[in-house]
């Protein structure tokens, strides 16, 4: 018997229970724990955009909004609201402004990072900094550079240094080398 080359379409997800075929279900909070791709620790799903209509990947709670209402969500954005990543019930999704669920989230302490995951980060950010090539500007050059910031102008101290000037800028800004900021003056950033 002759086989098919020809590969088989992604279906996708496209009704709820697709979703649930796909979840398992917590009896504690009833939510769907996805089975499937994750990324960071939350759903992907490959699903129908109604904004784009458009099929691709979506986010977990962008998905399973418009599997289970069937509605644009325009500007606004969806979250779950039993605030669990894998949740994919769709009883529990939500949908509000952007600068209201960021607002919501952060009073909340949600998905807050513990100090050593930022150390961690910050780790790893170096290291694939110096794996690209890139030289990390010199402690005591950033020190200078805020030593001579209000006495000179940016395109004199970066001349001075020997820096770009878009470099000496974030500097001054205090957008680059946080680490390296006075206590008073982190605290007021």
């Amino acid at each position: 018997m002759p086989t098919s080359t020809t590969p088989t379409p992604r279906r996708g997800v496209a009704t709820i229970d697709d979703l649930r075929a796909r979840s398992l279900v917590d009896p504690a909070s009833r939510c769907w724990l996805w089975q499937g791709a994750t990324v960071r620790g939350q759903p992907r799903i490959w699903a129908l955009h109604l904004d784009d209509l458009d099929k691709r990947v979506l986010s977990g709670p962008r998905a399973v909004w418009y599997i289970a209402h069937g509605t644009k969500l325009g500007d606004q954005v969806a979250y779950m609201g039993c605030w669990n990543r894998l949740c994919v019930c769709p009883v529990h999704v939500r949908a509000g402004a952007k600068g209201a669920v960021n607002t919501l989230v952060a009073k909340a302490g949600i998905y807050a990072r513990s100090d050593a995951a930022r150390a961690a980060n910050v780790r790893n950010a170096a290291k694939a900094r110096a794996a690209r090539g890139v030289v990390d500007t010199p402690a005591h050059l950033v020190l200078a550079v805020r030593a001579a910031a209000g006495t000179a102008t940016q395109v004199a101290i970066s001349a001075q240094l020997g820096l770009r000037k878009t470099v000496v800028s974030r500097i001054i800004r205090g957008a680059s080398f946080k680490h390296l900021l006075a206590p008073q003056a982190e605290a007021a950033c």
